[in-house]
């Protein structure tokens, strides 16, 4: 639980300035494949409430909406790469992005 928080509040962390201008919330697309949020692992997806009740702090504190993607457990690299060549918006992942950052796909 401490690491989904811990996922959230940073990623939130980014835009609250702009929230303040925006009249709709601010998105942030967050895809969590470190395997802390995997049911089969005992993380908060296995529990819906706990991730809407994050969701919402979140949002209210700072006006920022804070999407999170948890993958399928064993395809997970597979999954971020088939999102980043689709142009799916993906704001921040976990994991080896220096083979991205390599490979010029993000910067």
């Amino acid at each position: 639980m401490k690491r989904i928080m811990m996922v959230f509040v940073l990623a939130a962390a980014f835009l609250p300035v702009c929230s303040l201008y925006a009249e709709e919330p601010v998105e942030i697309v967050v895809y969590n494949n470190s395997g802390a949020m995997s049911a089969a692992q005992g993380g908060a997806s296995s529990n819906p409430e706990y991730v809407k009740l994050i969701h919402d702090y979140i949002l209210q504190e700072t006006g920022v909406s804070v999407k999170v993607i948890p993958p399928v457990v064993g395809n997970e690299e597979e999954k971020l790469n088939a999102m980043l060549a689709g142009g799916v918006q993906v704001d921040a992942f976990w994991g080896n992005w220096d083979k991205y950052y390599a490979k010029h796909v993000i910067i």
